[in-house]
């Protein structure tokens, strides 16, 4: 397993972290494109994995300079600028909510990540393919639980995990 450096690594986690922050207490955007989307602003938990958790689902996947992650419900991309800054890895999120995908992208603009933000209804994009899928939903309704249930029992021959 391939890490970058760690001073690197601390300060590009701090840096996505304070870039969360500052995004969150202007999302007046995002709460208004989750109403257009149909559904009510207030049930979309935002919340970020801890760094020590996104570090042993990168272990336990043996992720290193090059890996695939797909990140289903990337919100502000977080989880995957970690793991691009620190493992090498190669990020990819399909976001649903226009604002979200758009923070992620000038998260990794602004912290010189190449990856690339899908944005649209995961059950309707096609999925690339990947080594690792990534899911940590906050806000799936029973249907689109289903659904990607379905999408990932066809995937789990030739991809890993994470949920």
């Amino acid at each position: 397993m391939a890490t970058v450096s760690v001073n690197r690594a601390v300060l590009t986690w701090r840096l996505a972290v304070a870039w969360t922050w500052l995004w969150h207490f202007s999302s007046d955007q995002m709460r208004y494109e989750i109403r257009q989307l149909g559904r009510v602003a207030d049930s979309y938990t935002q919340g970020e994995t801890p760094a020590h958790v996104l570090r042993v689902i990168a272990e336990k996947a043996e992720m290193g300079l090059g890996t695939r992650v797909l990140d289903i419900g990337c919100g502000r991309g977080s989880a995957l600028a970690y793991w691009a800054s620190v493992f090498g890895a190669e990020p990819i999120g399909i976001e649903e909510v226009p604002a979200l995908g758009t923070a992620t992208r000038e998260l990794f603009k602004c912290l010189s990540i190449s990856g690339t933000v899908i944005v649209g209804d995961f059950a309707e994009v096609e999925w690339p393919d990947v080594d690792l899928i990534y899911i940590a939903g906050t806000c799936f309704s029973p249907s689109a639980v289903g659904e990607l249930q379905r999408r990932l029992l066809q995937s789990l021959a030739k991809t890993k995990i994470a949920v």
